[in-house]
């Protein structure tokens, strides 16, 4: 995989983040791997055909599925699960996009992320994933992180409806 960077965003994630790059290295040898730490106290695709969650409530189901049918219809992304944590992006995609310029952090950072990709007409290719329920560690899930990615997203479609870049 030449040319490939994977991103892992973390939050408390200290005793999952082992076997994560254990897994990754062994199915993806030679890949680069880049673990972002979103300032956990710990230090440290879903909804697509072959995906699925474990464990999860019915209530953080249906948040994740309502959540990617507004970025979906908001935003236009063809993209069915836009707040998942597994990205790759090529280098050349990643040159091209203004890092600087992203604002948002939590979920609504992978949302961003795949709006500027989807902006420069870059490929995303949605790859199924078992996401489970964390059996270590604290959720970074709050209300201040869905608030966000509400905000962002209505402003992103509202600039999109209006035609403002």
């Amino acid at each position: 995989m030449a040319g490939r960077l994977i991103v892992i965003p973390t939050y408390n994630e200290i005793e999952n983040i082992e076997v994560l790059l254990r897994r990754l290295f062994k199915f993806i040898p030679g890949a680069e791997i880049l673990v972002v730490d979103d300032n956990s106290p710990d230090k440290t695709s879903r909804w697509i055909s072959g995906g699925a969650t474990v464990n999860w409530s019915k209530a953080r189901e249906l948040l994740s599925r309502s959540a990617n049918l507004y970025v979906r219809v908001i935003l236009g992304i063809g993209i069915k699960d836009a707040t998942s944590g597994f990205r790759i992006y090529s280098s050349k995609i990643l040159k091209r996009i203004d890092l600087a310029g992203i604002r948002s952090e939590g979920y609504a950072f992978q949302i961003e992320m795949s709006r500027a990709v989807s902006k420069l007409d870059g490929k995303i290719i949605e790859v199924p994933i078992t996401f489970r329920e964390r059996e270590e560690g604290v959720s970074k899930m709050s209300k201040k992180i869905v608030f966000e990615a509400i905000f962002f997203v209505t402003a992103w479609g509202v600039k999109r409806f209006l035609r403002i870049k």
